[in-house]
């Protein structure tokens, strides 16, 4: 699984360990023991032993930064209402804003072959997690998703099917899931269903995988209920980040009433499929939880088999 997770504070326990480990292989730094053993077997002499101890330093220092850079947020959670790389979007035609949630459900229902690879960043009351998941799908019946949350402190969770069952694999405890084909309807969220799929958007986002769910098109439909107490603008902007040049679709919902919550997707029009998801949300006593989810969507190609294998749980001692 390509999936490295690093986190501060609450996640400190496996995943600090991960990012100490990973900058330890990073910088090719030895065990002590191990460098004292090269020097006695060498005959160094102590120009070159005053050499190592030095580079050690140096390594030391490297280390100590880039553990520090993993505590540090990039400041790309933050949602910013006129960003300059939206500067010549303009709103999108009432059609658009009926049918873009039902363009994302459409699109996951339709997928070809994909592989996703995600980088995301959430901050919650001040711990941090960081994270890589990837997602490959193959066909309605066969896919994992790879997600993380901080409440499952930088585990690696997944949705799975492998053929013929699919599973939710989190925090390393494994549940079943309807069989594969098997679907529930939610027609448009409600106030506690949209701040719920804010929170969790790197699972809920593909509840069509788990449930056979409509997500977006109910995350859309409750956002537009003034009931509900949202803000929304939708825009769109040509863009050609890569391949040819294609409208991207820009989601803003700024809460009104009721908690404070702000959410901003990006949706490309070439496949229909999000490549933004950002929230920033703000608890009671005034600490904030913000996210920002990114994907890099891949089509076409064949999947090894192994890939789409169910978890297991680890064996308890």
């Amino acid at each position: 699984m390509n999936n490295v997770v690093s986190s501060v504070g609450k996640m400190r326990n496996l995943s600090g360990l991960l990012a100490i480990a990973m900058v330890l292989t990073l910088f090719g730094c030895q065990p002590k023991d191990n460098q004292e053993l090269k020097r006695a077997s060498s005959g160094s002499t102590d120009s070159a032993q005053q050499h190592a101890e030095e580079k050690s330093a140096e390594d030391a220092e490297k280390i100590k930064k880039a553990i520090e850079d993993v505590k540090k947020p990039s400041g790309d959670t933050k949602i910013v209402d006129e960003p300059e790389t939206w500067a010549d979007a303009k709103p999108v035609a009432p059609a658009v804003e009926k049918s873009i949630g039902q363009k994302i459900d459409d699109a996951f229902a339709e997928m070809p072959p994909a592989m996703v690879q995600v980088n995301m960043e959430i901050s919650d009351r001040g711990s941090m997690l960081k994270s890589r998941p990837t997602m490959k799908i193959q066909d309605k019946d066969m896919y994992s998703i790879q997600y993380a949350l901080p409440e499952t402190k930088g585990a690696i969770n997944m949705i799975t099917a492998d053929g013929t069952e699919r599973a939710l694999f989190e925090d390393g405890k494994l549940k079943a899931l309807p069989e594969i084909g098997k679907s529930r309807t939610r027609s448009k969220m409600s106030r506690k269903d949209i701040e719920d799929f804010a929170k969790a958007m790197p699972r809920e986002g593909f509840s069509y995988f788990s449930y056979g769910d409509r997500p977006w098109s109910a995350l859309v439909a409750g956002l537009q209920d003034p009931k509900n107490g949202f803000d929304v603008k939708i825009e769109e902007m040509n863009a050609k980040p890569i391949g040819e040049s294609r409208p991207f679709y820009r989601v803003v919902a700024d809460s009104k009433q009721g908690s404070d919550l702000k959410i901003e997707f990006v949706v490309d029009t070439k496949r229909n499929v999000p490549v933004v998801f950002r929230t920033n949300f703000k608890y009671p006593d005034g600490q904030e939880r913000m996210m920002v989810w990114r994907a890099d969507w891949a089509f076409g190609g064949t999947h090894a088999k192994d890939d789409f294998k169910i978890p297991k749980e680890p064996k308890k001692s």
